[in-house]
Formats: structure tokens, C-alpha cells, sequence
């Protein structure tokens, strides 16, 4: 964790129950394989952007009527 931590661009490290490493930011996953690869057995599972927190939806207030459904 300590290596990974140290990436440049790395906002969160977290190990899953699995031994998984996971790590999240705006990190070349290329240069951070190679890096972890030193230490032990190193293999990209997956690379995207970020998942956004759901949004929830908006619920008409109080004092507004409610528009009928069609």
C-alpha cells in the first residue's frame, strides 16, 4: 500500500477481502503495474473513469401540488 500510496495522481488504496489492491485517481495504470510488479505479482483487472455517486431523485416539496400522471 505504501507504494501505491505514493503514485503521483492517487486519491484512495484499498485491499478487498480478496487481497486486491485497488486504486483510484488519475494514475498511469501502466506505471503503476510496473511499479507494484517489484514487489509482487502484479495484473490490471480493470481501468475507467470514477463512478459517480448516485443522484437521488428529486421529490416535489411540500407545499407544491403534485403533477398528475398521464
Amino acid at each position: 500500500m505504501k507504494i501505491a500510496s505514493g503514485l503521483s495522481g492517487v486519491e484512495s488504496v484499498s485491499i478487498d477481502k480478496d487481497h486486491k489492491l485497488t486504486v483510484t485517481g488519475d494514475v498511469d495504470p501502466v506505471k503503476a503495474a510496473q511499479k507494484l510488479g517489484k514487489l509482487c505479482h502484479t495484473e490490471i483487472v480493470s481501468v475507467g473513469p470514477a463512478k459517480e455517486p448516485e443522484k437521488k431523485k428529486e421529490e416535489p416539496k411540500k407545499g407544491e401540488p403534485k403533477k398528475p400522471d398521464p
